[in-house]
């Protein structure tokens, strides 16, 4: 079960933690949010698992690994169940909001087999690395409890836990058998699971053929081989080679959510950067990059690539490599982005002994690009020539349209407090809208501190700290998993980031964060229009929503049906503008405040239909209401428009309404806020809205087409006797004439 720890303002960025007991559930207050520059709002916490926990199997987590996490706010993480920790079994774990799904546990049945799962999963020297696609599917490697050499990859369809391949598996052409898998699994968002994987052949000379492969289906997929040892490379006509499943150019394959993929090979004796997409007729592997190649970066040859490449859903790839003369570990490095036509040609996005973006030294070794499906590209880069230091200082940075900026730099001030130490080894990821989470170490401070921080490039926010409160204990080490393809990571694209933690009672955790969205430009704007939100994050069904501005300004939209988890409008001078036919879902509470104002608008596309609000929660309402209309267009009298509904909560306070160039009454239920038009004067719409509600002495009105019986009764009802008859007609004849 999630345990919520909720957001609160904190003077002077503060995080104290108030406990709200139960006998079932502990939920804690508690604040994760620092910036660069002042903000009021915080983001939400939750703790998804902790150690003393009880599993769904009913037994107590010990510890955990790092998660991972999708954009459905899914947290997939091993951890350790069982009452004595030399005793405890490890296990893959699923949390789905709702509840653990217990995926695969130590020395249950290995699904297919008479073996079961070892207990590798929490080992430092070979932990499993987790993928899992936005359908909650999620891919690992395995071995065999009883026998070391039999390895497996397993993945979850949703249902049950199901091979994928296994040692002595042939493989898929036939030529050999597999022996043996890289650890670190690709899933795609199709089910596809992609594994590097060793071959034995007949041939002894050829022992420890090198593949990626991919299972197209994880029910009943069939297995195709993407690339391997011996293929002929388009280019160059060379047969290719790949490197082993463990070794450091081995387990980094970069793919996207189309099963696509980018790694590190050799022709002959060069080495070249591969980029290969999925192709069950196993077209042959496209080079995108190559030492002493036709590739020239400001007329200088490549000498040498990294090891780690990246790709993207358009099947950019991002790579860094060496150019002119000499190794790739002693020549200037550039980082690069190859389109996505055919062809050879690539887009340099940073090069050594480039000024730094902010002009305090140059860059100077580069590696670990990562590429988002909107080609902004992510990077560890060191520094030479700097202010305070000659050499090795290092940092990310975050490249847009080309053009890097610094997200966090060695000796820089952190947000929140401290300097940041070597960010080499840091671990980050990169959101597909442009997000960069990252774990950095600080010094400067009475004693050293981990923090997870997400930044767009212009605001950064505090996850987590080390010396934090959680669950009456304090934090004392923080993981998060980056990498470079974001199905392995604890970040998804609404900016929620998973982490885990262990506190200084010897307890663990696994926790999600999710960031407030805040209108953050304090000027009149688009709601649809990300720049307007902090972060670049327009609001979604997991984000408190707070739309505020110290000064008067009007918010526009949003222009199609939106969910949040909570809204507030205020406590500034704010109007928002709901267009007509818009619905906003609200899963939790709405708020509208004393100097706000909501304005829900009615056009001849949606004549029966306002712009609405539906909320789960409560409907706290003040402020102003206005019922606008669009293009010239005006209601009828006694048409109706439920504005504000609630499921679960309450509607609490009234409006004050802003009467327009037509006349209604705002009216409320326990559950609901409904406009109702009035008549108007000399009208003929007035005149054939009453005739459509008129009804006989002591009967209520039967309209048909557009009107409600308790909209005929609002209108023309003036003597509140329940039906709509001549005595009102008589009362109402000033309208008629």
């Amino acid at each position: 079960m999630r345990h919520l720890l909720m957001s609160a303002s904190v003077p002077g960025g503060l995080n104290p933690c108030y406990a709200l007991m139960s006998a079932s559930t502990c939920r804690w207050m508690f604040a994760v949010l620092f910036a660069l520059s002042p903000m009021t709002a915080m983001g939400g916490t939750v703790v998804i698992a902790h150690r003393m926990d009880a599993s769904i199997e009913g037994e107590e987590f010990s510890e955990f690994g790092g998660p991972v996490l999708n954009d459905a706010s899914q947290v997939a993480f091993v951890g350790r169940i069982g009452s004595a920790l030399a005793n405890a079994d490890t296990g893959v774990f699923l949390d789905e909001g709702g509840g653990l799904q217990f995926l695969a546990r130590e020395g249950s049945r290995m699904m297919g087999f008479a073996d079961r799962f070892h207990d590798d999963l929490l080992n430092d020297a070979s932990r499993a690395e987790l993928a899992m696609n936005n359908v909650g599917q999620v891919a690992f490697w395995t071995r065999d409890q009883s026998d070391n050499s039999f390895e497996a990859i397993y993945a979850w369809d949703g249902v049950l836990m199901r091979p994928q391949i296994f040692s002595n598996h042939s493989a898929p052409d036939g030529n050999g058998f597999f022996t043996a898998f890289s650890r670190s699994i690709g899933i795609a968002e199709f089910g596809g699971v992609i594994y590097r994987a060793e071959i034995e052949v007949a041939d002894i000379s050829q022992s420890g053929i090198m593949g990626i492969f991919i299972r197209e289906k994880i029910v009943t997929g069939s297995t195709f081989r993407i690339v391997r040892d011996g293929d002929i490379e388009a280019s160059s006509l060379e047969p290719v080679a790949l490197c082993g499943v463990n070794s450091p150019c081995g387990r980094d394959f970069g793919f996207n959510a189309n099963g696509n993929v980018a790694n590190y090979a050799f022709v002959v004796n060069p080495s070249f950067l591969n980029r290969v997409q999925r192709n069950f007729a196993s077209g042959p592997p496209v080079a995108v990059g190559q030492e002493f190649g036709a590739w020239a970066i400001n007329g200088l040859v490549m000498t040498g690539l990294g090891l780690d490449p990246s790709v993207n859903d358009q099947f950019e790839v991002a790579f860094t490599a060496g150019v002119g003369g000499g190794s790739f570990s002693t020549t200037p490095k550039v980082v690069l982005r190859k389109r996505n036509e055919t062809g050879f040609g690539a887009t340099q996005v940073a090069l050594t002994d480039d000024p730094a973006p902010d002009g305090n030294g140059v860059l100077a070794q580069m590696f670990r690009p990562v590429i988002n499906n909107a080609s902004q590209v992510a990077f560890v880069s060191y520094f030479w020539q700097t202010a305070d230091a000659p050499n090795d200082i290092s940092g990310i940075l975050l490249s847009t349209d080309d053009v890097p900026a610094i997200i966090a730099r060695q000796g820089d001030l952190a947000p929140g407090g401290g300097i940041f130490s070597a960010m080499v080894d840091a671990e980050f990821a990169l959101s597909h809208t442009g997000l960069v989470a990252y774990q950095a170490d600080l010094h400067g401070l009475p004693v050293q501190q981990q923090v997870v921080f997400l930044s767009d490039g212009t605001e950064t926010l505090e996850v987590v700290r080390t010396g934090d409160p959680l669950l009456d204990s304090t934090i004392e080490s923080i993981e998060f998993v980056g990498g470079n393809s974001r199905q392995r990571t604890g970040l998804n694209d609404f900016g929620q980031v998973a982490y885990r933690v262990s506190l200084t009672n010897d307890l663990e955790a696994i926790a999600l964060f999710t960031p407030d969205a805040l209108w953050r430009t304090g000027l009149s704007g688009n709601w649809d229009d990300a720049n307007n939100w902090r972060l670049n994050i327009p609001p979604a069904g997991v984000h408190d929503t707070i739309v505020d501005s110290a000064t008067l300004i009007t918010v526009a939209g949003p222009s199609s049906d939106t969910s949040v988890n909570a809204l507030t409008i205020g406590p500034g001078p704010v109007e928002m503008v709901l267009p007509a036919g818009s619905h906003v879902q609200c899963n939790g509470q709405f708020e509208l405040s004393d100097n706000a104002k909501l304005t829900l608008e009615v056009s001849e596309s949606s004549p029966t239909s306002a712009s609405r609000f539906d909320v789960t929660g409560d409907a706290i309402l003040s402020g102003e209401f206005e019922l606008a209309t669009t293009g010239g267009f005006v209601p009828l009298p006694a048409q109706q428009f439920d504005v504000i509904s609630t499921d679960t909560g309450t509607i609490q306070g009234q409006v004050t309404d802003v009467q327009g160039i037509f006349a209604y009454v705002v009216q409320y239920t326990p559950t609901s806020m409904v406009v109702t038009v009035l008549p108007r004067a000399g009208d003929l719409d007035t005149w054939a809205a009453f005739s459509a509600c008129a009804s006989s002495v002591d009967t209520p009105p039967d309209p048909d087409g557009s009107f409600t019986p308790d909209g005929c009764l609002t209108a023309f009802d003036t003597d509140e006797d329940g039906d709509v008859d001549l005595l009102d007609y008589a009362d109402l004849q000033v309208f008629f004439e």
